[in-house]
C-alpha cells in the first residue's frame, strides 16, 4: 500500500503525501492525489477521480478539505492482491493472503494461521504495558513542541 505513503519523484525534489492509486498502479506515475474514496480505499487524482465518478456514482469522495477523513489505511488487506491477510510466513517474517501463499510461500517451512498467533495476545505483558508507554511517548513529544 504505497500509495498511502509519502514517496519522490524519479528525477526531482518533490514529495507528495498521498499518490494517485491508479496513475502508480497502471502506469508508474508518482501524480499527487487530491481525492480519496473510502469504499475503494484509493487515492486519487483530478483526472482519476472523474473516471471513479463515472464507475462508482455511490461512492463518497473525499477531498483535500476533508484530509482527516483520508486516513482509512487498510491493514488487514493484500497490498498485491486486496486479498484479506490470514496467514504469517514465519520463514520470512510477513502477513500473507492466500493468494500470496500460492504463489510465492509455497515451499516454506513455517506458516501460521492469524488467529492462532492472536490467541492470549492481550495478557502478554508488552501488550498490557503499551498504553503507558504510549502515553509517556505523547507526553515527550509535548515537552519537545513547547521547547521550539
Amino acid at each position: 500500500m504505497a500509495s498511502g505513503v509519502s514517496s519522490i519523484y524519479t528525477g526531482s525534489d518533490l514529495i507528495h503525501d498521498y499518490i494517485c492509486s491508479k496513475c502508480e498502479e497502471d502506469d508508474d506515475l508518482d501524480i499527487e492525489a487530491q481525492h480519496f474514496c473510502p469504499q475503494c480505499e484509493n487515492y486519487l487524482c483530478d483526472k482519476c477521480v472523474r473516471v471513479h465518478g463515472g464507475y462508482y456514482k455511490k461512492h463518497t469522495v473525499y477531498g483535500r478539505e476533508d484530509i482527516q477523513k483520508w486516513a482509512m489505511v487498510s491493514l488487514d488487506k493484500c497490498d498485491q492482491h486486496g486479498d484479506k491477510l490470514s496467514v504469517h510466513c514465519d520463514d520470512h517474517q510477513e502477513f500473507c493472503c492466500s493468494v500470496c501463499v500460492a504463489l510465492n510461500h509455497r515451499l516454506c517451512s513455517s506458516i501460521s494461521h492469524l488467529s492462532d498467533l492472536a490467541k492470549g495476545f492481550l495478557k502478554i505483558a508488552e501488550f498490557k504495558q503499551l498504553p503507558a508507554a504510549v502515553d509517556n511517548l505523547r507526553r515527550r513529544l509535548d515537552e519537545l513542541r513547547m521547547q521550539e
